[in-house]
C-alpha cells in the first residue's frame, strides 16, 4: 500500500504530469533555461518539467559553472539551488545580477531552508522567486509559468517605457504633473533639458517650479496656469526660450483633474520643442507668399495686402495709388547672358526699387508695399491721402531714374529701363484685381511710348484694351474663315518708269467694323502668337494671285515682296512653311522678295546669316525694310546676303524741307550702290520727292504717288497704266 501511495504521489507530482502550456511553449520559439544544482536527480527532474514546458535546458553543478554557462547561453530563466559547493545560490544570484545580461532575467532559488532570514537574503541577492524542497513539481510548473509571465510583462513594460522615452526624446517632449493638494510638481528629465536647465530633483515645490521656468516666459506661463486652475479648463500656448545660437519655440498644453467634489486636485501638462515645425511652417508660408528670387511679396500676398489697404482707405476716405513697373530688355538679357545672369540683374533691380522708395520715418506716407509679378514686372501701392495727385508722379520718376542707372553684374555692365503704369483708387477701381488690371494696361501704353515713361490709366486706355482683346478673338476667327485679304502696292523703276514689282500687304475686312488697318491688327497677331498663321496665309494668298498676272512692260514677271516678322522668322518650322507654300503654289522663287527689318536681322547674327543663306540658295531675294531706323552695325551688315535696301518713309516724308533727311537718303543710296544692292524708297507721295530721288540715283520707288495698295484685279490694271513723270527742274 505504501508503494502504491508513493506511486500515486509521484504520479501526481512527477515531471510526466507537468505538461507544457507555459509562455515559452505558447510563443512557439525555444526559450533557454539554466538549471543549477549539485544534485543530479533534482537537475534531471527540473529539466524534464522545463522541457515539457517548451524550454531548451542547460545544466550546471555549482555557481561558478552557472556563471560561465550563463554568459555563454544567455538564458531567459535560471532555476538554482541555494546550497551548493564553492559558490552558493545567494552569491551566484548576486553575481548574475551584476552581469549586463543578468539584470532582468528571472531567477528562482530552490531551498530547503524555510525561515524568514533566508527568504530576505534571497530577495536581497536579487531572486525573483523561490521554491522549497522537496519540490512539488506541479506547483513548480505553475510557479515557473507565473514567473515567466511576470518577467515577460516586466520586459514589455520596460521596452514600452524605453520606446516612450525614445519617442519623447525624438519628439523633444517633456511632461510634468502638479499635485495641487500637496503643492508639489514632478518633472521629467526631458522637460528640464527642453527648458535649457540642469537636471532637477524628481519632485519640486511650486517655488522651485517657477525658479525652473526661464525668466522671459515665467509671468505669462504662471498667469495662464493659474487661470486654467481657477476656471478648471485645459490650456495651450506657445512661448520662446533663449538657447545657444538663437532661441527655441516651446508648445505647452495641459488639463485639470478634479475630484468627486469638483475641486481641482491635479494638473498634468506636456511641453514640446516645436522649433523645427514652426520654422518649417514659416518656410512654407514664405514660399507660398514671397518671391524666392527677390524676397518680395508675390501676387497672392500683395493682393491681400492691397485689399486690406483699400478697406482702410475707404474708412479714412483716402486715396491709394497702384504702380505697375514693367522692366525692359530682361528677355534679351536672358537669351544673351543666361538665366543666372538675368536673375542676378532682377535681384539687383528689386533692391534698387526698394531703395528708391521714401523712408517711412521721413515722410508722411502711411504705407508702401512692393511685390514681384512674373518675370518682367514689379508692382507697388502707395497708401497716402494725396497719392492720386502729387506723390505718385514723383514716386514714379524716382523709380524710373533709379532703375535706369547703369550697374555691373561681375564685370559686365548692365542698363535696364522701365515703363510705369499708374492707377488710383477709388477712381480707377475699388478692388485689387481692377486696379492691377488698369495699372498694367497703363504700363503697356507707356511701354509702347518708349522707356523711362510713366502713364496714368484713362478711360481711353481701357476702351483700347477691351477693343484689342475683342479684336484678338475676332482675328482668329477671321483667319479661320479667310476674311483677311491681300492688297498689292506697285513699285516703279525710275530708270524706265515701268511697274516692276508689288509689295503684298495684309488687309482685314471686318464684317462689322469694315476695313481694319494693319497697324491695328498686326501687333495683335504678334502678341497673340497668330502671326505665323497670318504670315503663311498672306504668303500663300499673294503667290496664288500673282500667278494669274501678266508680265510687266519689260516682258518679265513682276517681283513680289512679302514682309516677314521676327516671330515668323524664328519659328521652328519657318523653312518648312516656305518650302511647302512654294511647292503647293508652283511659284518661282526668283520672283519672290522677302522683306525683313533691321531689328530682326540683328537678333542673332550667326543663326540669322545661316537662315538667309538657305533662303538665297533657294533663289529668293532678300530686302532690308525700314533701313536707317535700326542702327545696324556696318561690320555685321556687310556680311548679310541681301539684295536690296528700302529707305524708311520717315526720311522721305520731309525730303524737300529738311536737309538732314536729304543727307541720309543720299548716304543710304550711295551705301547700297557701293555694296551692289538695289535701293527702294517708300512713302513717295509728291512729284518733288520723286524728282529728288531720281536725281540722287534711287532705283525703285513706291508710295501713293505711284499707286495705293489695291486688290489683285487693280494690280493687273497697274501693269498697263501710265506712270507720272518727274517735274522738270
Amino acid at each position: 500500500m505504501a508503494y502504491d501511495r508513493q506511486d500515486a504521489l509521484m504520479g501526481e507530482s512527477s515531471p510526466a504530469a507537468a505538461d507544457g502550456g507555459g509562455p515559452a511553449a505558447a510563443e512557439g520559439q525555444p526559450t533557454i533555461a539554466l538549471v543549477v544544482d549539485d544534485e543530479t536527480t533534482t537537475r534531471i527532474l527540473a529539466r524534464s518539467v522545463l522541457e515539457n514546458m517548451g524550454y531548451q535546458v542547460f545544466e550546471a553543478e555549482d555557481g561558478e559553472q552557472a556563471l560561465a554557462c550563463f554568459q555563454r547561453t544567455q538564458p531567459q530563466l535560471v532555476v538554482m539551488d541555494v546550497l551548493m559547493p564553492r559558490m552558493d545560490g545567494f552569491a551566484c544570484c548576486t553575481a548574475l545580477r551584476a552581469l549586463p545580461a543578468g539584470a532582468d532575467v528571472p531567477v528562482v532559488l530552490i531551498t530547503g531552508i524555510d525561515d524568514s532570514n533566508s527568504i530576505e537574503q534571497a530577495y536581497r541577492a536579487g531572486a525573483t522567486d523561490f521554491v522549497h524542497k522537496p519540490i512539488n513539481w506541479i506547483l513548480f510548473r505553475h510557479r515557473i509559468n507565473f514567473v515567466a509571465r511576470a518577467s515577460q510583462a516586466f520586459l514589455d513594460l520596460k521596452r514600452s517605457q524605453a520606446r516612450l522615452l525614445q519617442a519623447q526624446k525624438l519628439a523633444k517632449l517633456g511632461y510634468w504633473e502638479w499635485n495641487l493638494r500637496r503643492n508639489t510638481v514632478e518633472m521629467s528629465y526631458d522637460l528640464t533639458a527642453l527648458l535649457g536647465l540642469p537636471p532637477q530633483p524628481g519632485t519640486l515645490s511650486e517655488t522651485q517650479l517657477w525658479d525652473c521656468v526661464p525668466e522671459p516666459v515665467r509671468e505669462r506661463l504662471a498667469r495662464e496656469l493659474r487661470e486654467a486652475i481657477r476656471e478648471q479648463r485645459s490650456y495651450s500656448l506657445d512661448f520662446r526660450v533663449p538657447a545657444l545660437g538663437g532661441e527655441r519655440i516651446v508648445h505647452a498644453e495641459g488639463e485639470i483633474i478634479a475630484n468627486a467634489e469638483g475641486l481641482a486636485v491635479l494638473m498634468r501638462g506636456i511641453m514640446q520643442d516645436v522649433t523645427e515645425q514652426v520654422r518649417a511652417q514659416e518656410e512654407i508660408n514664405r514660399l507660398a507668399h514671397y518671391d524666392p528670387l527677390t524676397g518680395l511679396p508675390n501676387r497672392t500676398l500683395f493682393i491681400e495686402q492691397l485689399r486690406l489697404a483699400l478697406s482702410r482707405a475707404k474708412r479714412q476716405r483716402s486715396a491709394i495709388g497702384v504702380l505697375s513697373v514693367g522692366l525692359r530688355r530682361i528677355e534679351q538679357m536672358r537669351e544673351a547672358m543666361g538665366t543666372v545672369f538675368a536673375d542676378l540683374a532682377i535681384h539687383e533691380l528689386a533692391q534698387r526699387l526698394q531703395d528708391s522708395l521714401p523712408n517711412p520715418d521721413q515722410t508722411d506716407h502711411s504705407h508702401i508695399e512692393v511685390a514681384r509679378f512674373g518675370t518682367h514686372e514689379f508692382v507697388l501701392f502707395a497708401d497716402h491721402p494725396d497719392s492720386s495727385i502729387g506723390e505718385l508722379p514723383r514716386l514714379a520718376q524716382r523709380i524710373i531714374d533709379r532703375l535706369a542707372a547703369p550697374f555691373h553684374i561681375g564685370t559686365q555692365p548692365v542698363q535696364v529701363g522701365c515703363s510705369i503704369g499708374i492707377a488710383c483708387a477709388p477712381d480707377d477701381g475699388k478692388d485689387p484685381e481692377t486696379l492691377l488690371k488698369h495699372a498694367h494696361a497703363a504700363m503697356n501704353v507707356a511701354r509702347r511710348k518708349g522707356e523711362l515713361v510713366y502713364e496714368y490709366h484713362t478711360r481711353e486706355i481701357q476702351r483700347s484694351v477691351m477693343e484689342r482683346f475683342q479684336l484678338e478673338g475676332q482675328l482668329l476667327v477671321a483667319l479661320r474663315e479667310r476674311q483677311l485679304e491681300v492688297h498689292f502696292q506697285p513699285q516703279m523703276a525710275l530708270a524706265n518708269r515701268a511697274i516692276v514689282g508689288f509689295e503684298a500687304l495684309a488687309r482685314w475686312r471686318h464684317p462689322v467694323l469694315g476695313m481694319i488697318p494693319p497697324d491695328r491688327f498686326i501687333p495683335i497677331a504678334e502678341d497673340s502668337g497668330a502671326i505665323g498663321q497670318l504670315g503663311e496665309h498672306v504668303l500663300r494668298n499673294a503667290l496664288e494671285q500673282h500667278r494669274q498676272w501678266p508680265v510687266t512692260k519689260l516682258g518679265q514677271p513682276a517681283l513680289l515682296s512679302v514682309n516677314l516678322s521676327a516671330r515668323q522668322l524664328w519659328g521652328k518650322d519657318f523653312m518648312t512653311v516656305i518650302h511647302r507654300v512654294l511647292d503647293q503654289t508652283g511659284f518661282d522663287p526668283a520672283t519672290l522678295v522677302l522683306e525683313l527689318t533691321e531689328s530682326v536681322l540683328m537678333k542673332d547674327s550667326d543663326d540669322m546669316i545661316r537662315i538667309l543663306k538657305r533662303l538665297k540658295d533657294m533663289g529668293i531675294k532678300l530686302s532690308i525694310d525700314d533701313f536707317g531706323t535700326g542702327f545696324s552695325s556696318m561690320s555685321y551688315f556687310k556680311h548679310l546676303p541681301i539684295d536690296e535696301l528700302k529707305i524708311d518713309r520717315g526720311f522721305i516724308r520731309d525730303l524737300p524741307r529738311r536737309g538732314q533727311d536729304l543727307a541720309i537718303v543720299r548716304s543710304v543710296i550711295a551705301l547700297a550702290h557701293n555694296l551692289g544692292l538695289k535701293i527702294v524708297a517708300e512713302g513717295v507721295e509728291t512729284a518733288e520727292q520723286l524728282r529728288i530721288l531720281e536725281q540722287e540715283g534711287c532705283d525703285w520707288v513706291q508710295g501713293f504717288l505711284i499707286g495705293r495698295p489695291a486688290d489683285s484685279p487693280a494690280a493687273i490694271r497697274f501693269l498697263g497704266q501710265a506712270i507720272p513723270s518727274a517735274p522738270t527742274p
